[in-house]
């Protein structure tokens, strides 16, 4: 059995708004080896994100994979979602979370106060599916900045599909 999946555009959380830029202002995140075409630059409030998924065989399948970053329910397949912030003046505290949707834990960082330009977020990775998304499902990857001012994110969703292994002819 083989996962497939089909991107959907990665939107941004807060307040439904999504708003591309044509140039990469953020710099070397646009032109990361491996990056797939659905990966996308989105502005808000002070901060940009990219999200993308990406090919690296190097990702395999929780029980084949070599280290526990290496890991990937979708083997050749991981999620990069990053942040950079853009405000004037240090902002903080701020948490930062990031997570399949659908998923009751979460993995993060805390800051006490982000500088202008400074950057995080989740450089490369497996892609995880919450256990029950079936096939022609919906499905997404989150990434969320809790600051004094708000909400800040990015989703990036995609549909999954099970394929079966086609065996070779002889």
């Amino acid at each position: 059995m083989l996962l497939a999946i089909k991107v959907i555009a990665p939107t941004l959380l807060v307040a439904g708004v999504l708003s591309g830029i044509g140039a990469p202002a953020f710099p070397d995140a646009v032109a990361r080896a491996g990056a797939l075409p659905s990966g996308r630059l989105l502005a808000s409030g002070p901060f940009l994100f990219y999200a993308t998924l990406y090919a690296d065989q190097r990702l395999q399948s929780p029980a084949h994979a070599s280290a526990a970053w290496l890991a990937s329910d979708v083997p050749g397949v991981g999620v990069r979602l990053l942040w950079l912030y853009r405000g004037r003046a240090p902002l903080g505290p701020v948490d930062e979370r990031y997570t399949p949707l659908g998923a009751t834990g979460c993995v993060g960082a805390g800051f006490s106060a982000l500088q202008p330009g400074e950057r995080g977020g989740r450089d490369g990775g497996g892609l995880f599916v919450p256990a029950g998304v079936r096939s022609g499902r919906r499905a997404g990857f989150a990434l969320v900045l809790d600051t004094p001012r708000g909400f800040y994110g990015v989703v990036i969703r995609y549909t999954l599909w099970v394929r079966a292994r086609v065996a070779p002819a002889n």
